[in-house]
This record gives C-alpha cells, structure tokens and sequence, in this order.
C-alpha cells in the first residue's frame, strides 16, 4: 500500500475516532483540537493549561474516549504528520521533516516509527528511492 494511502487510513481513522454524533464541546474536546492543530507538538505545561486535571484523569480520557493513551496518541499524530510531510516534500532532507514532525533527534523518530510500523524507516523506505535521496 503506497504511503499515501497509509496517511490517508490513519487521517479518516482518527477524524471518525473523535467526530461525535452529538457536540460535546469540553475541555478534551479543545486539548485533542490542540493537539492536533499543534500537530502534537505540544508540551505537558500546555496540556494541563488546556485540561487542568491529574494525569490518572487525563490517561483515562484518553483511554475512553480515544482508546489510546496520550503518549500513543501524540506518535501517531507525529507519525501521520511525517508522512504527509514525506508524501509532499519528498525533496527535502529527512531530518528537516523528522524535525517539523516534533522529534528532536532521528534516535527518537527512529523508536517511535519502529513502534509504529514494526520495522525500521530504513527497511520500510528500502525500495523508495526518493526516501534514499533524502538522506544525500
């Protein structure tokens, strides 16, 4: 499946994890908008300004109302967010798109997509030679 399609599943999976029937407009409601506005690169200062609850709280939210935990949640928006940045400016260096994905290092990116994807960006891109390019 080509990474298009990948981000594409993963953005309709989310935008139906979080549209509602009903509109509950709460502070969780403004902190996922955040988060993904910020596309999760958010700090735990911002998060409690936005969502002033204990973290035993905050983790069962997610885990209700998302089905994730916060730190699961924030790796995929980066993750997603790197890969339509890959989709669409796949001239440009890698650690330039890992940077803008929120990830301070390639160490980090590089635990966070194995997390993801089961494998390393290196296997996974193997065959993609604009990936390869990026790292010239």
């Amino acid at each position: 499946m080509p990474e298009t399609d990948k981000a594409v599943l993963l953005d309709e999976f989310f935008i139906n994890l979080t549209d509602h029937d009903f509109i509950s407009y709460d502070k969780f409601d403004i902190l996922i908008d955040t988060i993904i506005e910020k596309k999760a690169n958010i700090t735990i200062d911002e998060i409690r300004t936005i969502f002033p609850y204990s973290e035993r709280t905050l983790q069962r939210y997610f885990n209700v109302r998302i089905g994730l935990s916060l730190k699961g949640y924030l790796r995929i928006i980066r993750n997603l967010h790197f890969f339509k940045n890959f989709n669409q400016n796949s001239e440009r260096k890698i650690i330039e798109l890992i940077s803008e994905a929120g990830y301070y290092d390639y160490s980090h990116f590089i635990k966070d997509f194995k997390l993801m994807t089961g494998t390393t960006p290196k296997r996974y891109f193997e065959n993609n030679e604009q990936f390869a390019k990026m790292f010239i």
